[in-house]
Parts: C-alpha cells; sequence; structure tokens
C-alpha cells in the first residue's frame, strides 16, 4: 500500500472520530469537497465542520475500508460505517437506531496531502423495522425514515 493510501485511510478515521486536528494535518489548505454536507463549506474549515457534526449526532461508530485504486495522486476508497444515532443530524433528531453507510470515497492528492476529495454514501438500517426495510439515497432521508 502506498504512503496516499495510508493517508487515505487515516483521514477515514479521524473523520469518524472527530479528530480535528489530524485532519488539518491530512489536508491540504486549499482542500476542496467536492460533496460537502448541505450547509457546510467545501474546504478545510467544512471538512472539520462535518466531523464535528458526525461525532455529535452518532456515537459507537466503526469504519471499514477497503482500497479499490491506489495509483499515482488518487486513492478510492469503498467504505462502511456504522453508528448510533444519537443527536441531531441535519434537522433530524436522534432515533436511538443504529445507521449504517455504505459508500465511496475518491481522494486526490498534491504534494502528499489530500487536495480535492468525493464522496458518496447510501444509508441503510442492519435490522430496519418493516416501515425503514428499504435503502434511501441521502441521510436526511433515511433518517426521516426512522422518525
Amino acid at each position: 500500500m502506498s504512503v496516499h493510501a495510508d493517508a487515505a485511510l487515516m483521514a477515514l478515521d479521524a473523520f469518524a472520530s472527530g479528530e480535528v486536528d489530524v485532519l488539518d494535518q491530512l489536508h491540504a489548505a486549499d482542500y476542496v469537497d467536492h460533496t460537502p454536507l448541505p450547509g457546510l463549506s467545501a474546504g478545510r474549515s467544512g471538512l472539520r465542520e462535518r466531523a464535528m457534526v458526525l461525532s455529535s449526532a452518532f456515537y459507537d461508530t466503526c469504519v471499514s475500508a477497503v482500497v479499490l485504486v491506489d495509483q499515482g495522486d488518487t486513492v478510492v476508497l469503498q467504505a462502511r460505517a456504522r453508528g448510533v444515532h444519537k443527536g441531531d443530524f441535519l434537522g433530524q433528531a436522534a432515533t436511538g437506531r443504529q445507521v449504517e453507510a455504505v459508500g465511496l470515497c475518491v481522494f486526490r492528492f498534491v504534494d502528499g496531502l489530500i487536495s480535492q476529495a468525493w464522496s458518496s454514501f447510501e444509508y441503510s438500517s442492519p435490522q430496519p423495522a418493516a416501515r425503514d426495510s428499504y435503502l434511501v439515497r441521502g441521510p436526511v432521508q433515511y433518517l426521516a425514515a426512522m422518525a
């Protein structure tokens, strides 16, 4: 595995645990998130906010990832995250239910730092109730179905 792949995995772990200082060390000052959460900036400050939003909305978070592409300045990860919805997330009140997100993360590196990222996740519940037994795209729609 390359240095870039190691850095991408470290960034994913830091993101999931809300370690914003580690995120700052791994991302370029002019970092651009091409898929920020609604209302957050696409820069490094938005990344910090996103990590803090997720860590305050979910607990007992577990993240795993598989490196799919590790070539040149690009790393693509398939990631899976699980956590319990404990707090407000994009306007949705806590449900106390376990949420699982599966998706892809694409990282582009410049001078050893993550300079750009794209991500796409689908959210689901591993043990859905009858009324939310479908896979819904996007966090707001999924959590609204669980409420």
